[in-house]
């Protein structure tokens, strides 16, 4: 009786888990299938950001929704293949070309992104030692850090963006640029102006700092290991 008992409940247990299972395969299906099609309720006012959106959607709908007319640009699990030449090309254009007036605030990020990326896809970005060096130059300030651009005032995520893209062509040329006793004054001072405490009531402040001190350290570990004083 009791054997009956234990497998009758066994079996509860195994019909309640398919259904449950079932449930979740369903509401995961019906979610998916929400991003397979267009939208089913369209605004009939058109504007440039509704053009711009219908053209990604456009764009997007033949990957999402897992039908391709051309399947040469599939690999065996029917994903895109990383299409390596246009991202090198793209990402070396974007170290490549001047500064335009889009890029004007955040130019260390553009090169911090690129170098990164190239990095990823097997490329050698010391031979952007020079250039890199050269792009970053104005915008370090004689208070320490640097800023989004030339002529600006320094920032913590602009200086982080600076140093790392700096360490990662690495090179004398590149990591003797930080002027390194006017950064650690600019991050101390930061630390304890009264700006950055009450900017670490949300979170933004303490971590730009904790990155910023720990890019720096690095280049000054660096220096250090080689023989260099700071």
């Amino acid at each position: 009786m009791a054997n009956t008992y234990g497998e009758s409940a066994h079996n509860d247990d195994g019909i309640i888990t398919g259904i449950l299972r079932e449930m979740e395969a369903t509401a995961q299906d019906s979610t998916l299938k929400l991003f397979t099609t267009s939208p089913p309720i369209k605004d009939a006012l058109t504007t440039e950001s509704t053009a711009a959106q219908s053209q990604v959607i456009e764009d997007c709908l033949p990957y999402l929704s897992g039908f391709q007319t051309d399947t040469s640009c599939l690999n065996s699990q029917n994903i895109p293949k990383l299409e390596r030449g246009k991202h090198i090309r793209f990402l070396e254009n974007s170290i490549k070309k001047g500064r335009s007036v889009g890029e004007d605030a955040y130019r260390p990020w553009i090169l911090y992104w690129s170098l990164t990326g190239l990095n990823l896809l097997g490329k050698d970005v010391k031979v952007y030692r020079e250039s890199v060096a050269k792009t970053l130059a104005p915008m370090q300030n004689a208070g320490g850090g640097f800023g989004g651009g030339p002529g600006q005032r320094s920032h913590l995520a602009p200086s982080y963006a600076a140093v790392l893209s700096l360490a990662t062509v690495g090179g004398d040329v590149s990591l003797d640029l930080i002027d390194r006793r006017s950064l650690l004054v600019y991050i101390s001072a930061t630390k304890m102006s009264k700006a950055h405490k009450q900017s670490i009531q949300d979170g933004n402040g303490s971590v730009n700092l904790s990155k910023m001190m720990a890019a720096s350290g690095c280049a000054l570990t660096e220096r250090k290991m080689s023989g260099t004083e700071i």
